[in-house]
């Protein structure tokens, strides 16, 4: 009987995804027997997917130069099923943040204004560096994606079930919850009345944090962790991206945001002076989201330069 083959593409990413497969531990090896691993770059010297194609692809990472859209479409018209596997593949990730600047201040940043760079020629590489697209994206703005395991990275017990469904012909979908459904933290629709930062004041570990005052994405992020963050005290960051039928993430939130913020001006200081509390917006509600949102990139107004007049006579 021949097994199903995978493989496994990585584009603009860290690696993460990749070392959450290794996290299965034990199961992995059941999960290798199952299954005939044709190609997967931090295993393997291969330079591109097999020709004759594989049953599963798995697509880590945005998309951020031509190569990596190149590899993409090469891995989708060689997988009869393609798994947008990870929060950047699926929504940009945390690279996605790049959009808010142009590529030209991007590469002039990274070759020129480093203080560990040493180029008093001010050279940026041309061809030896992939040309970059104008913007980073997530790998559904370009090829069909059949499912998106999202996370950064994804747990390795839903790993493991998508693998098993797919192995088994089984349709996987996740729990259409956010991750306050999962969160143990204790609820009791407090009012806020400010905004606090992580780590300046006291925490009550066992209630909610964001009816501390806390930003936590929980309202607005798709369920599936188990609310491994809030569990382990910390703020859900929402790198399991919005739930079904939710296209911007930041839109949810800023909509939870306003159904627990006290309205008494009495009680509470003036709208302004809360968003200021909250210096930088996107990074906090579309940290992981701003590439696959509303808006995708920062709009940038190009600086008209004119030529001196000439004197007339």
């Amino acid at each position: 009987m021949t097994k199903p083959s995978l493989a496994v593409e990585t584009l603009s990413i860290c690696s993460g995804c990749e070392i959450a497969i290794l996290d299965l531990h034990l199961a992995l090896a059941d999960v290798l027997d199952a299954i005939d691993l044709k190609y997967i770059q931090v295993l393997m010297d291969h330079r591109e997917p097999p020709k004759e194609g594989v049953t599963v692809g798995f697509v880590s990472g945005g998309v951020r130069n031509e190569e990596h859209l190149e590899r993409l479409k090469m891995l989708r018209e060689r997988s009869q099923i393609l798994v947008a596997f990870g929060a950047c593949s699926a929504f940009g990730g945390v690279p996605g943040l790049a959009n808010l600047h142009t590529k030209d201040e991007i590469m002039e940043e990274v070759y020129i204004n480093t203080k560990s760079t040493v180029n008093p020629k001010k050279i940026i590489p041309p061809k030896i560096v992939p040309p970059m697209l104008e913007e980073l994206h997530p790998v559904d703005d370009f090829v069909k994606v059949d499912y998106v395991l999202p996370g950064c990275p994804p747990p390795p017990k839903l790993i493991a079930e998508l693998v098993t469904c797919l192995l088994e012909g089984r349709e996987f979908h996740l729990e259409p919850k956010t991750v306050c459904d999962q969160c143990p933290l204790i609820k009791e629709e407090k009012a806020v009345t400010e905004f606090k930062r992580w780590g300046t004041d006291i925490v009550f570990t066992e209630r909610c944090f964001l009816e501390q005052g806390y930003q936590c994405l929980g309202p607005s992020t798709q369920a599936g962790c188990e609310a491994r963050c809030p569990t382990a005290l910390s703020p859900c960051r929402g790198c399991f991206g919005p739930t079904e039928n939710v296209e911007d993430q930041a839109a949810k939130m800023i909509g939870a945001l306003g159904s627990i913020v006290v309205q008494d001006p009495s009680k509470a200081p003036a709208p302004e002076k809360i968003v200021k509390e909250v210096p930088d917006l996107v990074g906090t509600y579309l940290r992981f989201t701003f590439a696959h949102s509303t808006f995708k990139k920062a709009v940038h107004t190009p600086t008209v330069k004119t030529k001196p007049m000439k004197a007339t006579t």
